[in-house]
This record gives structure tokens, C-alpha cells and sequence, in this order.
């Protein structure tokens, strides 16, 4: 499952990747996505086996087993 999930992602399109990633922690299923590490200025393909959402100070946390 490839995900991308932005700061400019909102409403409908947001919903729908909490989605999808809610049915990949579900399923047991291993997600792709590409994050931006601000420190190395670069952005990465991560694969991630999720196993919860975390919503916490206002922030949204993907709790998982990284791959890399």
C-alpha cells in the first residue's frame, strides 16, 4: 500500500489515507511512503508495518516497524 500524506492534505483526501492506513493496521498490511527528513534535507521512500495511529498535542503519529 503507497501513501502520501501531506500538510496541505486536508478534509476528504485526509480522511481517506487515515483511511487506508487504519485497514493496513487492520490487515497487517506493510505501507510505502515517502517522508522529508528536514535535517538531511532529502525526502525518502519508508516502508512501515503500522500498528496504531496515535493523535497527541495536536499531532498525528504513526506508531510502526520501520523496514530500513
Amino acid at each position: 500500500m503507497r501513501l502520501g500524506v501531506t500538510a496541505a492534505a486536508g478534509g476528504r483526501e485526509l480522511s481517506q489515507r487515515l483511511a487506508k492506513i487504519e485497514t493496513a493496521i487492520f490487515r497487517r498490511k506493510t505501507i510505502v511512503f515517502d517522508y522529508y527528513t528536514i535535517g538531511r534535507d532529502k525526502q525518502e521512500s519508508r516502508k512501515v508495518n503500522p500498528y496504531h495511529l496515535l493523535f497527541r498535542g495536536g499531532q498525528l503519529y504513526l506508531i510502526g516497524f520501520p523496514h530500513d
